[in-house]
């Protein structure tokens, strides 16, 4: 589809209304947009799907739609970057990253090139979908690619962050995300920085580290333990980006 939805659509109402952070990557490229970098974004039939619908709609001659093409859209996201250009390209984190490892590989990661992937509906988020649509191996494949950064943010206000603070880095990123489903963890504008974890609270009985959407759960489960238990559990999380 070429041209975005209506707002008055069924389709579009459905959409955003049970995935409210849907918006966030939009949000985020246009705030940048606004400050004169050249963002350009691409998806490959899937701008419903990961919130670059209303980034289509604002800037319709900064975006492209690939179609079901994930590896073209990969490579030529590569040469946008190699002359100028600030690509995000954005598909399912099982397509991007399993389906387009050898163009990231060669085409991005070995040029060097500051291509910014977004797998969407990581995990096993995408449920009746099957394994087709599973990623669970993507994280291990990003970090054995050699000069890929791999970004986990816990909800859409920290990938809005996180967004900002790799504005100007040098190299590819891979941000992998769910699905726009997330309950919030940080509050509007958090401080993100690349390569540095963040404490939640500070224990000595348990460390927890978790990345992702696993962060929240993994805030949640030492509440549950404490109301079980008679000896009180002191422990600390550290969300960590792999």
């Amino acid at each position: 589809m070429n041209q975005p939805l209506s707002e008055k659509s069924w389709q579009y109402r459905q959409l955003n209304a049970v995935t409210p952070g849907l918006d966030a990557l939009s949000d985020v490229l246009l705030e940048l947009v606004a400050q004169g970098e050249p963002i350009v974004a691409g998806t490959a039939d899937l701008q419903y799907s990961n919130g670059l619908s209303k980034f289509h709609e604002e800037c319709p001659d900064r975006f492209v739609q690939f179609g079901i093409s994930e590896q073209n859209m990969v490579s030529a996201a590569a040469g946008m970057a190699a002359v100028g250009m600030k690509p995000y390209v954005a598909t399912f984190a099982s397509f991007m990253m399993l389906l387009c490892c050898e163009q990231i590989r060669m085409d991005v990661a070995y040029s060097k090139l500051p291509v910014r992937l977004i797998g969407h509906h990581a995990g096993i988020s995408l449920g009746f979908y099957g394994t087709s649509h599973h990623a669970t191996e993507d994280i291990a494949i990003a970090r054995s690619i050699a000069g890929l950064t791999v970004i986990a943010p816990a909800d859409g206000e920290q990938l809005k962050a996180a967004i900002r603070a790799a504005n100007d880095w040098p190299e590819p990123i891979y941000f992998r995300i769910m699905r726009g489903r997330d309950p919030d963890v940080y509050g509007a504008k958090p401080e993100f920085q690349i390569g540095k974890a963040i404490k939640h609270g500070q224990g000595s009985d348990l460390t927890i580290i978790a990345t992702g959407s696993t962060l929240h759960p993994s805030l949640e489960a030492p509440k549950c333990c404490v109301r079980k238990v008679t000896v009180w559990v002191s422990w600390t999380c550290i969300h960590w980006n792999p």
